[in-house]
């Protein structure tokens, strides 16, 4: 579930700036799930398991925001994604 608030607000230099705001819905695994995949996971601990699993879901939604930042940097202009080819050609 992605929850986006686009409310505009001043960064000092009265330019318009765009907040958006993520929500991550995360699942709920009975604790024997858990424990057994970090048992066949080679994991000392339930909870190094999830801490794994925590970091890695972190840096795949960083990965997912930065790449659109830089899309939305554009404006709608510049290179689309994969296709060499521009949005004004």
């Amino acid at each position: 579930m992605n929850e986006v608030d686009e409310t505009k607000s001043s960064n000092g230099r009265g330019a318009p700036r765009q907040t958006r705001r993520f929500e991550i819905s995360l699942p709920i695994v009975p604790a024997r799930v858990v424990e057994a995949a970090a048992t066949l996971g080679g994991y000392d601990t339930p909870e190094a398991f999830i801490q794994e699993a925590a970091l890695k879901a972190a840096e795949e939604f960083q990965q997912r925001l930065q790449h659109a930042i830089s899309r939305d940097n554009g404006h709608g202009k510049g290179r689309k994604a994969g296709t060499g080819a521009t949005n004004e050609s």
